[in-house]
C-alpha cells in the first residue's frame, strides 16, 4: 500500500509492505519483491520516501558488506530473507533506518513470540535523507499486536525555499563604439531625434530626458549590439573594456597625489603644492575619496 502526503510543499511517499514469511514458496517471495520494486520505482527520485512494514527477514547485527545500507546496529543473525532486504535497499539507494542508531536490544527487537525475540520490522528511507533522521527505536510497551512492537522514526522536514529564476540582463556593447559602428550609431541617433522631435519639445523635463535616453539606447542596441545570457553567467568585469593601461596609469597618479593631500591634512607634510593637487582632486575631496576607495 502506498500513499502520498504533502508537508510544507514537499511530497512524501509512504509505503507499507508485508513480505511473505519463512516457509512460503520462492515464487511467492519473488513476486512480492518484484511488485515492491515496481512500486518504489514509481516514486520520483527527488521526493522523500518512507518504506516500512513486516519484511520477515533478519538483517543481522553487523553491516558485513552492506555499508551505507546497514548502519551496523542491528539485531540477531542474518538469514537469506534479510539478505534480500539489504540487496533490495542497495538497488534503490535506500537505508535501513533501524540499524543506524545504537540501541539496547529491547529497543531493537520488533517481534516476540514463544520466547523468541527477533527483528523483522523495518523502516527504510533514501540514503540521502538519513541526515534528517534524528532517531529510530522500538517502544516495548507500545504493542501494535500481541507479538509486534511499535517501531517509530523521528525525522524532520525542512521547508524548501523556492528557487530564484535567473533573469536575462542584456547589456549594450559600448566597446563597439568605433569605426563604422560609431558612424551608424550617430546616424541612428540623428534619425531618432528628428523622428521624435515633438516628444523632445515637451515642457516636462523628466519626460524629455526619458525620451532622449530611449532614443540613444535604441540606437546603441541596433548599432553596437547587446550581450546575451544571464546575470549569473556574465563575467563580473564584462564592462571593464575601457580600463586600459593608459587609464590605469592616470588613476594611479591621481591616487598618489590624493594620498599626498591626505598626509598634508593630517600634518605629516609641510611642503604643499596646493594648485596641482587641487586641480587633480577637485573641490569635493570627500567624493573623490569615495571614488578612489571603490577603484582600489
Amino acid at each position: 500500500m502506498a500513499i502520498s502526503l504533502v508537508i510544507d510543499g514537499e511530497t512524501i511517499n509512504v509505503i507499507s509492505a508485508y513480505a511473505p514469511h519463512m516457509g512460503r514458496s520462492e515464487v511467492e517471495k519473488r513476486c512480492f519483491w518484484d511488485s515492491l520494486d515496481e512500486l518504489v520505482r514509481e516514486c520520483p527520485s527527488d521526493e522523500r520516501l518512507f518504506l516500512g512494514g513486516d519484511l520477515n527477514g533478519h538483517i543481522g547485527a553487523a553491516a558485513d558488506g552492506y555499508a551505507g545500507v546497514h548502519g551496523g546496529f542491528g539485531f540477531g543473525v542474518r538469514n537469506d530473507e534479510g539478505r534480500s532486504i539489504l540487496e533490495f535497499a542497495a538497488a534503490h539507494d535506500l537505508a535501513v533506518a533501524n540499524s543506524f542508531f545504537k540501541k539496547r536490544d529491547v529497543h531493537l527487537i520488533t517481534f516476540q513470540s514463544g520466547g523468541h525475540n527477533t527483528q523483522i520490522d523495518y523502516l527504510l528511507v533514501r540514503r540521502r535523507d538519513l541526515r534528517t533522521c534524528r532517531d529510530c527505536r522500538v517502544f516495548p510497551g507500545g504493542a501494535c499486536s500481541s507479538q509486534h512492537k511499535l517501531l517509530a522514526l523521528d525525522t524532520r522536514f525542512e521547508r524548501r525555499q523556492p528557487r530564484s529564476v535567473a533573469t536575462r540582463v542584456p547589456r549594450i556593447l559600448w566597446k563597439n563604439l568605433k569605426g563604422e559602428a560609431a558612424e551608424s550609431f550617430r546616424v541612428s541617433v540623428s534619425e531618432g531625434l528628428s523622428t521624435r522631435s515633438e516628444d523632445l519639445s515637451a515642457r516636462d523635463a523628466e519626460q524629455t530626458w526619458v525620451t532622449l535616453a530611449s532614443i540613444i539606447k535604441d540606437a546603441a542596441k541596433d548599432s553596437l549590439g547587446v550581450t546575451s545570457g544571464t546575470a549569473r553567467t556574465q563575467p563580473i568585469s564584462r564592462e571593464s573594456w575601457w580600463f586600459s593601461e593608459a587609464v590605469q596609469s592616470k588613476v594611479a597618479a591621481k591616487l598618489s597625489r590624493f594620498r599626498e593631500l591626505l598626509l598634508c591634512r593630517e600634518g605629516h607634510q609641510t611642503d604643499l603644492n596646493a594648485a596641482p593637487i587641487m586641480s587633480l582632486v577637485g573641490q569635493n575631496g570627500n567624493h573623490i575619496k569615495g571614488v578612489f576607495s571603490k577603484l582600489v
